[in-house]
């Protein structure tokens, strides 16, 4: 009798005979487990029967992957079935003796599938190289599953979801008939309908097919162990790659922080000029925040919205921008970095100084570039105040050095040219409102506005008016602070305190500065400046500056209060000796005056190099675009110390000039050779910066010498003089002669220029003390001097018992001679 297990079986079999046309091995071994057979034939319908997967895809993967199962009926049944589909013997012999792709050869084939970027919507054409790739990378899948996490991806991307998932489970079915013909080895092939039918044409076809299914196993046991030692070199290099990973991410992390650290803006641009990247510097140097659709925008379109403009302040050309140099493949490095003016978007115009490099790919192509954008607004404001006031001071000295030209007769009560320059000149300097010069008569203390900027023309009215003739008591009532101006020392008025609160303050001053025109012990002047009503924190350097050009002021002052006695005394012969006496020692005072502000001025200089020094210490060791600024704010100081350098030279010679007319000028004489004299002086003046691109040609016998008694230094102080004048009126191009001669007893020395040549009537007073000759333009070198180097090259010359002279032809270059006699 049967039961209803056995009646449910056989109604199974019945099912699977009617669908299959037979009933398959696999099945007739689970017809004791009626459960496990349905189960089977569920799984065999879904995941096999039912997939989407082509059908001949699905056969040649299960044949090919059957040679990792040790019963050799999956791999002969499923080659087998691949005869009906199309195949021929050798096909599926090809195909089987294929070896499993290495992870080399995977990395290939993902590669392929990686170009598509989104999912297919149709299976691979047949014989594809995508279709290819897919077999090879699905064969991966199942053999190494634990290193196919990439592959995965790839092949999840390239699918999408459907047609993966059914992959996935039809690898997962052959693994399950896999386990489960191995668990039932007594399955026979011959019992297979699908052998039965193809097995014998293929072999017919194909002979070495037996040979292939009887050694299958020990073929594929030799690959396993290939497989797995290059597993184990794989995993090795991986071990390596995986460090190698660790140390370029903590790099990159590192460069990230690093490039968000940064102070400068840094963007990195793609090779048509869109932002790849910018930092937060970049960000809030130019506000983007407010306009976040900058960073969309062209080239171009970002350069009319930030109004590029050049350092001049000029509309920036869309070629000469900095992303379009860059692009043309420009390294804006060194003299190449440009300084542009832009309008950030929160309003504010900044400088900011410009570097960066193309980057370009291994043909050299421009592939994009990197720029760095330092912000140098207050730099360069620095830069331009200190060039500004190192002019001014320079400025004010040289209208102490410079003789009155008696063109304005000065009076107390009216401002001269020269006290006008310096007020404008003192304002400029310390960039105050309001600059005033008051003059105090030394014997009564009685007192008159010289100069003023900076008020009303009302307020300038009634300064003029209620300052003129009263005594210093009245505006300084208090004895203390009249005994600092005595003896030389400033102080600082705060009108909103005690006892200043008090006083009337028509002008509206806050702060005032007042600094005492002080010379030989004596209180001439006072010069103060202010901010109006601004309340204003007098730094030291302001006083030390301020104190400085009080200096430089006080010798105008009294310069000019000598030039009026000068000039009142003209009537009177004796009046007029003893004012040229006076003038005279007033020069000697001078120049020693002199030397504490040109010394203050050098140590200004040096302020502001040590500033740039400390600001470079600041920077990092790559910040090599710095160094170039540095470097040229260290050029701007050098021109300045060459003017300091030309002002001591002037200062030396009005030092030279009161000796000779107090007869103190000192000569030290010792046994020297002329011709040594002569070369020094020469090589000294080419080492002048004003000199270095000047040809001097020298024409000194070799075989004759020159022996004289003479001090080396006054008479290398004439050659060089000489030498500088033939320098300063001649052009750059045309060289200067220097012979030495030997005539009889005396040796001549010779200086011959292609300048414009003198009169005879200028020949006669050139060296006449304080002498220039009238519309001879300076071609070259420094400015016009003070007319006193010849008239004291003379004086040296005619102590050493010798003489000068000078040939010269109007339009064809002038001759400057000395001679010496010969010891």
């Amino acid at each position: 009798m049967q039961t209803t297990d056995s009646i449910a079986n056989e109604q199974l079999a019945g099912i699977i005979r009617k669908f299959f046309g037979y009933l398959p091995p696999i099945f007739a071994s689970a017809q004791k487990t009626p459960q496990i057979q349905q189960n089977l034939y569920q799984q065999t319908i879904a995941a096999y029967i039912h997939n989407p997967i082509p059908l001949l895809f699905k056969e040649q993967l299960f044949s090919y992957l059957s040679r990792y199962c040790s019963v050799s009926y999956s791999i002969i049944a499923h080659s087998c079935a691949l005869h009906p589909l199309g195949m021929t013997a050798g096909q599926v012999l090809t195909l089987l003796e294929t070896l499993p792709p290495t992870d080399l050869e995977i990395g290939t084939h993902l590669r392929i599938l990686a170009t598509i970027t989104s999912p297919i919507l149709d299976w691979p054409e047949r014989g594809s190289e995508a279709e290819h790739s897919l077999f090879l990378c699905t064969i991966f899948l199942f053999l190494l599953p634990g290193r196919a996490i990439h592959c995965r991806i790839i092949v999840r991307q390239f699918l999408g979801d459907t047609y993966y998932n059914a992959l996935i489970e039809f690898l997962s079915y052959i693994k399950t008939c896999h386990f489960w013909v191995e668990a039932h080895p007594e399955l026979s092939p011959e019992t297979d309908q699908r052998v039965q039918n193809h097995l014998a044409a293929l072999v017919a076809d194909e002979p070495e097919l037996i040979n292939f299914f009887q050694k299958y196993n020990e073929r594929a046991a030799l690959e396993n162990e290939h497989i797995m030692r290059d597993h184990l070199a794989r995993k090795h290099i991986e071990e390596k790659l995986r460090a190698s990973e660790d140390v370029v991410i903590a790099n990159t992390q590192q460069l990230e922080a690093t490039f968000e650290a940064m102070t400068d803006g840094v963007v990195v641009y793609d090779a048509v000029g869109n932002m790849l990247r910018l930092n937060s510097a970049y960000r809030r140097m130019i506000a983007i925040d407010l306009n976040p659709k900058h960073a969309l925008l062209s080239p171009d379109e970002r350069g009319d919205m930030l109004d590029l403009h050049n350092e001049a302040d000029e509309p920036l050309p869309q070629d000469q921008r900095p992303v379009a140099r860059m692009l043309r493949g420009e390294v804006m490095t060194g003299k190449n970095m440009m300084d542009i003016i832009v309008r950030s978007f929160d309003g504010k115009r900044k400088q900011l100084n410009v570097s960066g490099a193309p980057m370009r790919d291994q043909t050299g192509k421009v592939v994009g570039g990197v720029i760095i954008f330092r912000d140098v607004t207050q730099r360069r404001q620095l830069e331009r105040r200190t060039h500004e006031t190192l002019e001014g001071l320079l400025a004010i000295a040289e209208t102490i050095v410079y003789p009155f030209d008696g063109q304005h007769q000065p009076d107390q009560s009216v401002a001269t040219p020269a006290s006008e320059r310096l007020v404008q000149l003192t304002r400029n300097i310390l960039g105050c409102q309001r600059a005033s010069i008051i003059a105090i008569e030394p014997e009564t203390e009685t007192i008159h506005p010289v100069a003023e900027i900076g008020l009303s023309p009302e307020l300038h009215q009634l300064m003029w008016a209620s300052l003129n003739g009263i005594k210093l008591s009245d505006i300084v009532p208090e004895p203390a602070l009249r005994a600092k101006l005595h003896a030389g020392q400033e102080y600082i008025i705060d009108t909103s305190k005690p006892p200043y609160d008090a006083y009337p303050n028509p002008f509206g001053s806050v702060s005032i500065l007042v600094a005492p025109l002080w010379i030989d012990k004596q209180l001439v002047g006072m010069l103060s400046f202010d901010f109006f009503n601004q309340p204003h924190e007098f730094t030291p350097d302001e006083i030390a500056l301020t104190m400085a050009i009080a200096k430089l002021t006080t010798l105008v002052i009294e310069r000019e209060r000598l030039l009026r006695e000068r000039t009142e005394a003209q009537a009177n012969e004796l009046a007029l000796l003893e004012a040229n006496r006076r003038m005279d020692e007033f020069m000697g005072i001078a120049s020693h005056e002199l030397k504490t502000p040109l010394t203050t001025i050098k140590g200004y200089v040096q302020l502001v190099a040590r500033r740039l020094k400390n600001s470079s210490r600041n920077v990092e060791i790559l910040d090599l675009p710095l160094k170039h600024m540095l470097e040229g704010a260290g050029e701007l100081l050098e021109r300045t110390d060459t003017q300091i350098e030309r002002l001591g030279r002037l200062v030396n010679e009005l030092l030279d000039i009161s000796r000779v007319q107090a007869n103190r000028l000192e000569f030290h004489l010792e046994h020297h050779d002329l011709a040594t004299i002569v070369r020094d002086a020469v090589q000294d003046q080419l080492l002048e910066s004003d000199a270095v691109r000047r040809t001097i040609l020298v024409d000194i016998p070799t075989e004759q010498s020159f022996p004289i008694i003479a001090d080396a230094d006054r008479i290398g102080q004439v050659v060089s003089n000489y030498l500088s004048n033939a320098l300063k009126y001649s052009a750059e191009q045309q060289p200067v002669d220097v012979s030495l001669q030997h005539e009889g007893s005396v040796a001549r020395v010779l200086v011959s220029d292609k300048g414009p040549g003198l009169s005879l009537e200028e020949q006669q007073h050139i060296w006449d003390r304080f002498y220039r000759a009238r519309g001879i333009e300076v071609l070259s070198g420094s400015g016009i001097g003070l007319g006193l180097g010849l008239y004291i090259c003379r004086t040296i010359i005619e102590r050493h018992n010798g003489q000068v002279g000078v040939e010269s032809t109007p339009g064809l270059g002038s001759t400057f001679w000395f001679t010496l006699p010969l010891a």
